[in-house]
């Protein structure tokens, strides 16, 4: 989606703020950069349809998704409205409010945080 701007933009004028980032600043400039698997995400869907969607999106998209399927909440939506060039947004987040902090402090996705390598790494 975003490789427009990836490609208008040297690969060194992106792998020095890699090098500073850290977070969802640095995940989303990786994902810019379009390498499979360079980015990740951890969060909480529903099993339902929408959850599936995400699933399906992320893998798509080359991300690193490790979702929670809590069994009992719905995946979370959000309505948009745009109205002359403005946008607002309703969030519904259900099922994203039931990770807990111990699912984070698991081996497999404590390991995603470590992870987080210099571009000249990937």
């Amino acid at each position: 989606m975003m490789n427009w701007l990836a490609r208008a933009m040297s690969n060194t004028l992106l792998e020095e703020p890699l090098k500073t980032l850290s977070g969802l600043p640095k995940q989303a400039l990786k994902w810019m950069l379009q390498i499979p698997g360079a980015t990740s995400y951890i969060g909480c869907i529903g099993k339902d349809k929408f959850g599936e969607e995400m699933k399906k999106n992320a893998q798509a998209a080359g991300i690193n998704a490790h979702y929670y399927e809590d069994e009992n909440a719905p995946t979370g939506t959000c309505a948009v409205c745009v109205v002359g060039g403005e946008r607002s947004l309703i969030a519904n987040l259900s099922a994203a409010n039931c990770y807990k902090s111990e699912l984070l402090k698991k081996p497999e996705n404590w390991a995603l945080g470590n992870a987080n390598k210099p571009l000249e790494h990937l």
